[in-house]
């Protein structure tokens, strides 16, 4: 016992020495011999902001604060608490400032606030309703990026309260979390202002509606039209903007000599059994033209086995009967399995004419029963699945670009090319031939947007057609039989897709739709939003009714959709796109969606970049 009792007491000593000389490793704290305060130098007056204490010794204490009033130095009631040397308090100076504080003995050096005047604008942005108990976000915003603190006000029993709680805003913007069981309003200070009192409603039936807001149109992947504006109207160059959207791409020529079949009639709401055509004329001449008939689909070109002639504004009538096509103008009809309808001054007919001449696909009502007019190539009129089906023949890189209506030709020049660039490579990778239309690509969204002469003929004397042509021929070699395509960095031409707008992102391919492609990227888009470019679509609201919510879910009722799951952001501005929306029910089930592009479709959407959902 004796000796146990020795050996304890030599350990003891040890300890006590350890803690005296500083032996050992974390036993004691050194001693304070600097302390370090920081704070921004510049703040908008009436705004909080934050100053920050750093011993050089991880103590554990308390910092005395001092500040100037009227040209000398108070020592404030509150201290500021240090946890292994760090600490901090929010001060809100409306005058010049400066402050110091002393630990243990130790003074900091002085740091000097400097608070300015200025105007800005506090929004608060609240769901019009919930179910009672279940979270949901206040969203606060400034019109200028300021690092500050804002204070909430809440109602209880018709009066206004100071939450307890403040709010941190980084660069303009900050959240945070409410519950209720009650109606409740809320608003915001910010220095000297306030934001607009926003009333959530505590719900105890479904919605009748759902009031969506968000920005963008589109699928989100590849280049954003509007983006490429944008940054076109910077100085950019196409092949910069193609490289931005395209991530880890090249921009070099491929070929595209050969010609493309484009469906312009034979789908969707388009008749089945009966159209007309009309030809006319871009200035002045006869525009003769030519309907070649065949007895099969599989015929040589060159063995038609009759032909139907006439000129221009004369009407055609296009039937389809039991046995096949009926072609009927100035009281004459023929017939055929399959007809080709040939115009003066293309290269299946007339090819040395320098009249303009096209062709209308008109309904037996007379209205356009087309997207555009053609100028170029042929009409192949044949029947499909017991309906009348038509598709215009001619070359790619130049007939077939100059038509494609995909962006406005009065943007800038490098937009258009980047556009002309993106069309190109699209359908060079998308034109495998369809049996189902007797074409390699469709004149509408399921392909790419093809006018023809429309686009081409485009305003007074052609001025924005000519335009859009020259960016075509911009992207072109003089022969035409080449293009620019954007490439991936094995030296294949990408898969160009490309969108209207964002909500200032675009998103990973696998985000939207299930494969991951490298040039595929979630790139900043802020373009889309930025209200000098005038995109109709930087912001919008739309709605879904209870009934489409029940039908979307799954379930017997709505109370709620929230966005639970966003894409990473991406972009300097804006918001990323919703891949999860989560809908609640009455009886607390709860179903989601997934998928950026399901939830842009589902929800009938311009766009899964969703900034708010509330019911009313």
């Amino acid at each position: 016992m004796t000796r146990w009792i020795r050996v304890r007491r030599l350990a003891s000593a040890a300890v006590v020495a350890a803690l005296v000389f500083g032996l050992g490793a974390g036993t004691a704290s050194a001693a304070v011999s600097k302390v370090t305060l920081s704070a921004e130098s510049t703040i908008i007056q009436g705004t909080v902001t934050r100053i920050v204490v750093k011993a050089n010794a991880r103590v554990n204490s308390r910092a005395t604060i001092q500040y100037t009033s009227q040209g000398k130095w108070v020592t404030a009631k509150n201290k500021i608490k240090l946890t292994n040397g760090n600490g901090g308090t929010r001060v809100a100076p409306v005058y010049d400032r400066s402050y110091r504080v002393i630990v243990d003995g130790v003074m900091s050096n002085t740091v000097t606030i400097h608070p300015v005047a200025k105007d800005f604008d506090v929004t608060l942005s609240a769901p019009s309703s919930v179910v009672p108990g279940d979270a949901f976000d206040l969203d606060v915003k400034l019109s200028e990026p300021i690092n500050t603190w804002a204070k909430l006000y809440y109602t209880r029993h018709g009066e206004w309260i100071l939450s307890k709680k403040r709010i941190l805003l980084t660069n303009g913007v900050g959240r945070t979390t409410e519950k209720i069981a009650y109606d409740r309003s809320y608003y915001v200070e910010v220095g000297y202002e306030e934001s607009g009192a926003s009333e959530v409603l505590a719900l105890t039936e479904p919605p009748s509606s759902f009031t969506i807001t968000g920005s963008g149109w589109g699928h989100g992947v590849g280049m954003s039209q509007y983006g490429a504006y944008g940054m076109a109207r910077e100085g950019y160059t196409a092949t910069e903007i193609l490289q931005h959207y395209y991530q880890g791409t090249s921009v070099s020529n491929a070929d595209a000599s050969g010609s493309i079949r484009v469906q312009v009639f034979g789908s969707g709401s388009d008749a089945t059994s009966a159209f007309n055509m009309r030809t006319g004329m871009s200035g002045s001449g006869d525009g003769r033209w030519r309907v070649l008939f065949y007895d099969s689909a599989g015929a040589a070109a060159d063995e038609y086995v009759d032909t139907m002639t006439g000129s221009t504004d004369d009407l055609i009538a296009v039937r389809r009967t039991s046995s096949g096509i009926d072609v009927t103008s100035h009281g004459v009809t023929k017939s055929g399995a399959l007809a080709v309808m040939q115009w003066e001054g293309t290269s299946y007919y007339q090819s040395g004419s320098t009249e303009s001449a096209y062709v209308d696909l008109l309904t037996t009502s007379g209205n356009q029963a087309t997207h555009g007019d053609y100028r170029h190539g042929k009409l192949v009129i044949s029947v499909i699945g017991g309906r009348l089906n038509v598709t215009n023949v001619l070359r790619l890189n130049t007939e077939y670009l100059y038509g494609i209506a995909e962006m406005p030709s009065s943007w800038a020049s490098a937009a258009l090319e980047a556009q002309a660039t993106t069309a190109r490579g699209y359908a060079l990778r998308n034109s495998s031939y369809k049996i189902g239309c007797d074409c390699n690509l469709y004149d509408d969204a399921r392909s790419q947007n093809f006018s023809g002469w429309k686009k081409e003929n485009e305003g007074t004397d052609a001025y924005y057609g000519k335009r859009w042509v020259a960016a075509v021929d911009a992207t072109s070699t003089a022969d035409g039989a080449s293009g620019l395509v954007v490439k991936t960095s094995t030296g294949a031409i990408a898969t160009t897709y490309y969108f209207s707008s964002s909500g200032g992102q675009s998103e990973n391919s696998e985000n939207v739709w299930s494969s991951a492609l490298s040039y595929l990227r979630a790139v900043d888009d802020r373009w889309s939003v930025d209200g000098s470019v005038s995109n109709p679509n930087a912001s919008w609201t739309d709605s879904v009714s209870q009934a489409s919510a029940r039908s979307i879910f799954g379930l017997p009722d709505v109370m709620t959709m929230t966005v639970t799951s966003r894409t990473a952001k991406a972009g300097s501005a804006g918001v990323a796109a919703a891949i999860k929306v989560t809908a609640t029910s009455s009886t607390g089930a709860t179903a989601s969606i997934t998928g950026a592009d399901t939830i842009r479709i589902r929800m009938g959407l311009k766009g899964p970049w969703i900034r708010s959902i509330s019911g009313s």
